[in-house]
């Protein structure tokens, strides 16, 4: 993508680092529900409703993080969406 015209060099750099936030996210996101698995295996399946809702809080933060990186790599080949 770096040697095709119309492509700038800081919107790529800009998707990269919003892709690697995404991903560190969505490593922490599984980290915790793998976490809360365990934890309802072992409490033969009973959570509190504060573990379900930071889960919840950190997959919809996951999922905007992973929006936004979309966002950013249309914008490198797309120039007619850039704003």
């Amino acid at each position: 993508m770096e040697h095709l015209e119309d492509v700038h060099e800081g919107l790529i750099e800009t998707h990269a680092k919003s892709a690697l936030v995404a991903t560190i996210l969505a490593g922490i996101t599984t980290l915790l529900a793998l976490v809360l698995c365990v934890v309802a295996l072992r409490r033969e399946g009973r959570i509190g409703i504060l573990p379900l809702a930071i889960l919840l809080l950190a997959t919809l933060v996951t999922c905007v993080a992973m929006t936004r990186t979309g966002a950013t790599g249309g914008n490198i080949h797309h120039s007619e969406i850039r704003g």
